[in-house]
């Protein structure tokens, strides 16, 4: 393979990989405890612990972020929406919408969207609530293992 070609396909590759990988950051919040960010998003279910708090030291942090990381991670994938937790569909989305935004234009004037019913509604709201209770129960149990290891 020429040099010219390696540096083409290096690049490319580069290009196509970078976007796609979440980078997690820790930030010191105003209160001095510690929360994880990936992008511009924060994720306090990564830290916090059972009442709320931020932990303050970063060792702490880092080791809850170690045990909760797989969980979360699923756990939101399951229950926000795909573009949030996947950069290369929003990438997608907005440069697809672009040719497609006059096509989608006239099929909603075409066929109105139809209001959510009362029931529907209801169900979401229990669905939210539901999967909001699954992570405080997660965090719970694993604030109270932590809690086992120390003593």
């Amino acid at each position: 393979m020429s040099t010219k070609r390696l540096i083409a396909v290096g690049t490319v590759a580069l290009l196509l990989l970078s976007g796609c990988a979440p980078y997690y950051r820790y930030y010191k919040r105003s209160d001095g405890g510690y929360v994880i960010k990936k992008w511009a998003d924060s994720f306090p279910e990564f830290t916090i612990d059972d009442t709320g708090e931020y932990p303050s030291d970063l060792t702490l942090a880092r080791k809850r972020f170690k045990r909760r990381r797989k969980f979360v991670v699923n756990w939101h994938k399951e229950h926000s929406p795909e573009d949030m937790v996947n950069p290369a569909i929003t990438m997608f989305k907005a440069f697809w919408l672009i040719p497609a935004r006059p096509l989608i234009a006239l099929i909603t004037l075409i066929n109105p969207p139809s209001e959510p019913t009362a029931e529907e509604l209801a169900e979401s709201r229990r669905k939210r609530s539901a999967a909001r209770q699954e992570i405080r129960n997660y965090i719970a149990r694993d604030c109270a293992g932590e809690a086992e290891k120390s003593e």
